[in-house]
């Protein structure tokens, strides 16, 4: 065979930026590979022949490279299935010139050719490169262009107070393109601010409302950054924002603009006093009280790295070294959750739950005063706390110190580990950070279980028959959606685990949506590595 008539396999790849019209029959994909199509036969006399598999992006931007047609492209040529490829315009392939040049690289390296159909040229000599760079360039400043009448259009609009789309918020409904109160929905909005107000925390706030169950717009329990978003949004006061500047706005306030300053101010003196309060707390919350269980004293002491200050508990005896917001975050967590001491505690004029509600919100107090001392067992803690004392700062008034100590221990199971070449602490044979991220990393698992139930029931009862409809009822990615709807096959006993915080480290929420688990329970295990 000569060189003329070798076979040259030709790869079609189509893109169009937007999902609009790709349902209909014969869509702009379809159009942009028929197209291509007729050019190979073209040249048929050439050796041309179309490859039979699909490159095919539908609602992608050319602005990058990650698009799932285009890598599997990528991923063909590289294995040497491609010879040219073939689009209808260059900017399918890319809008931007320095991931062409990456392309135009790739394509070199493995003696690949790239074909324009309606622009007559190919990469095949100099001159189709230079008229290749010539359009891309070309193409990349008009996208520049475009981008900055966009951003002006949208400046101007947000300072008319007009709505320029994005995620809907809590408490309105879009309408002809304009924001319309939600009654229902402008109820959970002012209850959330009212709950800041009690509890002075964005934490507590967002762990009552999730014991609530209490769901966002789009459907998912509500994160701490969504709850902050909702908190500091000027929309419910009848204001539009765009990069710090507030302007008057089109939509109807719906909360009472003292109410809304009053959480402002709440946010900033939180703010304020967060960075310089933790450190404080870190450093002496439990200063002179955390000892061995042969009487040795932990001292204190920290760390400098990159100008930051890290604080331990350190035992100068054995050598065993305790980060300090992780024993403080342990200590916190035993006490919010020894239930029974809770429970035992009564006080003339309030109420089991008021009580439950004071000594919740007074726990960093309660930790500092009213913990008596923490032993550190080689398996323990025992955490022996106050009841006189629990009783007092729960009714805010001063320690009688006529009274005799009434101590009541809490144990918490914990290991000393080696672990990067240090020791630290371990519950339940997990690692503790200083940042609490196993009780963040279960909460968040928790969350996600959760919501995969209630939105499962939601769509039983719906109307929709398929997960693509039901999405874009609940405003939410079909993919992500139908990840999160998974969890809901979970074996009861991953389940149970998850929820008593008894799960090993390496798993995780971003772990549970990844993985492409089975149904059989035995083999998630296995798939989890849980055996």
């Amino acid at each position: 065979m000569t060189q003329k008539n070798k076979a040259i396999r030709c790869a079609i790849y189509t893109r169009k930026s937007s999902e609009e019209g790709l349902d209909q029959e014969f869509n702009s994909l379809d159009a942009q590979r028929v197209a291509a199509e007729a050019y190979i036969q073209s040249q048929i006399h050439e050796g041309w022949q179309i490859m039979p598999q699909r490159y095919d992006d539908g609602g992608y931007s050319g602005g990058n490279l990650k698009r799932p047609a285009l890598e599997a492209l990528i991923a063909d040529i590289e294995a040497g299935k491609v010879n040219t490829v073939v689009v209808y315009k260059v900017d399918r392939l890319s809008r931007s010139l320095h991931d062409f040049a990456k392309l135009v690289e790739l394509f070199d390296k493995h003696d690949v050719t790239f074909v324009s159909v309606t622009q007559a040229f190919n990469t095949t000599n100099s001159m189709g490169r230079l008229t290749l760079n010539i359009l891309l360039s070309f193409a990349q400043f008009e996208r520049e262009v475009t981008g900055e009448r966009i951003r002006d259009k949208f400046a101007a609009s947000k300072k008319k107070g007009l709505w320029m789309g994005g995620p809907v918020p809590l408490g309105y409904d879009v309408v002809n393109r304009k924001l319309i109160v939600n009654k229902a929905e402008v109820a959970q909005v002012e209850y959330i601010y009212k709950k800041y107000l009690e509890l002075k925390s964005v934490e507590k706030v967002l762990h009552h409302i999730t014991l609530k169950g209490y769901l966002n717009k789009r459907g998912n329990a509500y994160t701490k950054h969504s709850l902050r978003t909702i908190l500091t949004s000027v929309l419910y006061i009848g204001k539009m924002s765009h990069k710090g500047e507030v302007f008057d706005g089109e939509q109807e306030s719906v909360l009472d603009k003292s109410l809304w300053e009053e959480v402002q101010e709440q946010l900033k003196e939180n703010t304020l006093n967060e960075a310089g309060k933790k450190n404080a707390v870190h450093e002496h919350l439990l200063k002179g009280k955390v000892f061995d269980e042969v009487g040795n004293v932990y001292v204190t002491t920290y760390t400098s790295k990159k100008a930051r200050r890290h604080y331990y508990y350190l035992n100068k005896e054995t050598r065993n070294r305790v980060n300090a917001k992780a024993l403080h975050e342990t200590i916190l967590f035993a006490l919010e959750n020894d239930n029974d001491f809770i429970k035992s505690i009564d006080l003339a004029g309030l109420t089991k739950e008021e009580i439950r509600h004071r000594y919740i919100q007074n726990l960093e107090i309660i930790a500092k005063k009213a913990v008596d001392k923490i032993v550190v067992h080689e398996k323990k803690f025992s955490i022996f706390v106050d009841k006189e004392k629990v009783k007092a700062i729960i009714q805010e008034k001063d320690f009688d110190k006529s009274l005799e100590p009434n101590l009541h221990e809490m144990s918490i199971d914990m290991l000393f580990k080696s672990y990067e070449g240090r020791k630290c602490i371990l519950l339940n044979g997990n690692k503790v950070s200083h940042n609490d991220v196993d009780i963040k990393r279960h909460e968040n698992m928790v969350r996600l279980i959760v919501q995969a139930f209630q939105l499962n029931e939601k769509f039983q009862k719906s109307k929709f028959s398929t997960i693509k409809e039901f999405a874009e009822k609940v405003n939410m990615d079909r993919t992500y959606l139908g990840d999160l709807l998974k969890l809901r096959f979970l074996a009861p006993e991953i389940i149970t685990m998850i929820f008593k915080g008894q799960s090993p480290m390496h798993l995780n929420a971003s772990k549970l949506m990844r993985t492409k688990f089975p149904r059989c329970w035995k083999r998630q295990k296995e798939v989890f590595e849980l055996t």
